[in-house]
């Protein structure tokens, strides 16, 4: 739906450009990534792209159902495919699963992520657009490269993972592995050593109870044994 076609010499050619929104969707050239195939194989890690403040640049989830309860609620921002104002792109807003254009119940979704997870798939979630420094607004910056590194290292498991106190079922990289690859990652994006720490966990408390409210107006309702089992992992501990 983002593609152009051309004909030239008599022949209909697909544009290889984005045409309708620049948002990187467009397919360029299927001949640069050399050898394909139009099938993949079982994926070994599903992550979630956010971009919630709250969250630290990359989380493991050890929990299923907390991993697929944040996929349910993913946070983000509109983009430029949605042909939304600019204020609407300025918006954290709620895209399950991060699919705008999903036409079927959302509860499907939830079992069908599940499923993957109960399979064996890791989960884990990436946060690009900064975490917090002081407040919602004054972040930490999260460099491009600090995200491809990271997931570089996953696919190399590279990281060693610790539980994170605040939210059960959630894992933050080890000191010690993380600052092998990335030097003064620990001390910047470590949720313990951020300013006005009561401040920061009363945010990410209040998002945890806007995920778990928008999970409980969605359709996910008509399935309550589903409901229970996903708000009740967006809690913060005690």
């Amino acid at each position: 739906m983002n593609h152009g076609l051309i004909e030239k010499h008599g022949r209909v050619l697909p544009l290889g450009q984005d045409i309708r929104n620049p948002n990187g969707r467009a397919l360029f050239d299927r001949d640069l990534i050399g050898k394909y195939v139009n099938r993949c194989s079982f994926p070994n890690v599903m992550c979630w792209l956010m971009k919630d403040i709250t969250m630290p640049p990359i989380v493991h989830f050890t929990d299923k159902w907390l991993a697929t309860a944040m996929g349910a609620s993913l946070m983000t921002r509109r983009n430029q495919a949605e042909n939304v104002s600019e204020a609407e792109l300025k918006k954290l807003v709620f895209v399950p699963f991060a699919n705008p254009f999903r036409v079927y119940e959302l509860w499907k979704d939830v079992e069908a992520f599940f499923n993957v997870f109960e399979h064996g798939a890791e989960a884990f979630s990436f946060n690009s657009v900064g975490f917090w420094n002081s407040s919602d607004t004054d972040l930490t910056p999260i460099p491009l490269e600090t995200s491809l590194t990271l997931q570089t290292a996953i696919i190399l498991g590279e990281l060693e993972w610790e539980d994170w106190e605040l939210l059960p079922g959630a894992q933050l990289p080890t000191r010690d592995s993380v600052e092998k690859i990335l030097p003064g990652y620990f001390d910047a994006y470590d949720p313990r050593r951020v300013n006005k720490p009561d401040k920061y966990v009363a945010t990410l408390t209040d998002r945890m109870r806007r995920r778990k409210e928008f999970i409980q107006r969605s359709d996910i309702k008509d399935r309550p044994d589903l409901l229970i089992k996903l708000t009740q992992t967006l809690k913060l501990k005690n």
